[in-house]
């Protein structure tokens, strides 16, 4: 049986971070796009691949990437607070696919 001291002890450890898929950064990502825009807005905007903590969009237009620009800040706050840690500390823009390697 553990006692108090063990779990105290446990606790002060500093927790190593945890290391997230892309796949589950897109889908936070997505979620906060949605509550900000509604579902035109997860669907207007493609996230296409998470590299040193740079997320890569595609937006559908010119207006969605306005929008993005306009709103950076506030959506890598958003998406960082809901991944509980700093996975992300730009949002790139870009009309061009990446091949998946």
């Amino acid at each position: 049986m553990r006692n108090l001291e063990d779990l105290l002890a446990q606790k002060k450890k500093p927790q190593k971070k945890k290391e997230l898929d892309e796949k589950t950064i897109f889908f936070v990502f997505l979620k906060v796009i949605q509550e900000l825009y509604g579902t035109r807005g997860e669907e207007s905007l493609r996230p296409l691949r998470v590299f040193e903590k740079k997320i890569y969009v595609r937006p559908e237009s010119s207006l969605w990437a306005n929008e993005i620009f306009l709103q950076k800040e506030k959506l890598l706050k958003n998406t960082n607070l809901l991944l509980e840690g700093e996975y992300l500390e730009d949002i790139i823009l870009t009309q061009r696919d990446f091949e998946k390697s």
